[in-house]
């Protein structure tokens, strides 16, 4: 029998997380250096096109959104992030706040109406501890756990066989997050950073995740990057279905204070 659809994605983030750590552990096989001694502070804002692509259902009335990142300028709509992180030797703790924003009148209604209109809306807080399993002159790879704390508000208009229908439903929960992070030098002062996670597993949320993927440039305290975000939440509770995924390209500054 085929697993269902949410356990078919944990099994693939899990497979996916499981790889890349495997990947690592082979490819820096030799003796990591000592980490680097005193304190390690940063700061890190984003901007972040990120578009939204899913299925949401409120109260029985259940649309199908697909908004590209291309298309969030047009709208206005804005979503962003803000990292701090404080590290010392091997560990480091960081603290993400992400927001995402969302509107388009371009749903599809289903079954088939003669309009929807969506507005939703995205808060994530994460806070993970992190171990520094390697590190050396070529970069480093982390280890991550903690939590996120998540709050969703969508809110719909239908109009359907000449009704309107507005419902909407505000939901928040707390799940464990597992992860890795990293970053590779490619030619000074060039560099690729990047960062994997996996949260819910049933306890709040069936499954979420937050994947990117960057190319920095440092210029001295101060680091550019450009880069891509995913972000997937599939949400489930009674009359409120939440399964999208929000991703497009990242620009964003870094500060080592």
């Amino acid at each position: 029998m085929r697993a269902p659809p949410t356990i078919r994605r944990i099994l693939r983030v899990s497979l996916f997380l499981a790889v890349a750590l495997l990947a690592n552990l082979v490819a820096r096989s030799a003796v990591a250096a000592e980490p680097e001694d005193g304190w390690r502070v940063g700061i890190a804002p984003f901007f972040w096109a990120g578009g939204a692509n899913g299925r949401l259902s409120v109260d029985k009335h259940e649309v199908e959104v697909n908004k590209n990142f291309d298309q969030i300028f047009a709208d206005l709509d804005f979503a962003g992030s803000l990292a701090v992180e404080v590290g010392r030797g091997a560990w480091s703790v960081v603290v993400e706040g992400l927001y995402v924003d969302v509107s388009t009148d371009e749903a599809s209604p289903r079954p088939d109406g003669e309009f929807a209109q969506v507005d939703l809306q995205d808060w994530l807080v994460s806070g993970v501890v992190g171990w520094r399993l390697f590190g050396s002159s070529w970069g480093f790879f982390e280890a991550m756990a903690g939590a996120r704390y998540t709050d969703v508000s969508v809110d719909l208009a239908i109009e359907r066989s000449g009704r309107s229908f507005a419902p909407s439903r505000d939901a928040n929960w707390l799940d464990p997050v597992i992860g890795l992070r990293g970053r590779v030098w490619l030619a000074e002062p060039l560099f690729l950073a990047y960062r994997l996670d996996a949260g819910g597993f049933s306890v709040g949320a069936d499954l979420s995740s937050v994947g990117t993927a960057e190319l920095g440039y440092t210029l001295g305290p101060a680091e550019l990057r450009l880069g891509y975000r995913y972000l997937y939440l599939r949400y489930d509770d009674e009359d409120f279905d939440y399964d999208a995924v929000h991703q497009g390209p990242v620009l964003g500054v870094g500060f080592r204070l």
